[in-house]
């Protein structure tokens, strides 16, 4: 039963495996909008007591590197995600971003090219209303897709 009188605070833990190919990460290098697959594990406190319940399910993403206050937009079939990239070969304004973590597109590249072929952030987002306060914390792995095939070659 909630309190009237206090705010109640509902954690939710939403952490994202998106998984992309040499040209995938080479595109949003170069600013484009891409389309890809990855992995959400959610982990929620469902009655506010010490009791947590993961699980994974497999979405589809839509990556941009347009400026957005909303990192994530939850659609019918798909998560949106506005990367908060820092374009080392061009300026992109990263006041709107509602985020201190941001990466440079370089990261996305090939070791070879200067790179590491993946990048880690994260995005918090608070909803509240008259008594209850919903904290989400999203964070983000976009890797090589060939490390995602090497951890499922072992099945």
């Amino acid at each position: 039963m909630l309190n009237k009188n206090k705010i109640n605070v509902y954690p939710l833990f939403i952490s994202h495996h998106i998984f992309l190919t040499k040209e995938q990460r080479y595109d949003i290098y170069e600013g484009s909008k891409v389309h890809t697959f990855g992995s959400i594990i959610e982990t929620t406190n469902l009655n506010n007591k010490k009791e947590f319940f993961p699980h994974e399910i497999f979405v589809d993403y839509v990556l941009d590197t347009e400026p957005s206050s909303n990192v994530v937009e939850i659609r019918k079939d798909k998560y949106h995600v506005h990367l908060p990239i820092k374009f080392i070969h061009g300026d992109m304004d990263l006041e709107n971003l509602n985020t201190d973590d941001y990466f440079y597109s370089e990261d996305l590249l090939d070791i070879d090219d200067g790179g590491r072929q993946e990048i880690y952030f994260k995005w918090k987002r608070i909803y509240t209303d008259e008594n209850k306060k919903i904290v989400t914390l999203h964070n983000f792995n976009l890797r090589d897709i060939e490390l995602f095939k090497t951890s499922y070659s072992f099945i």
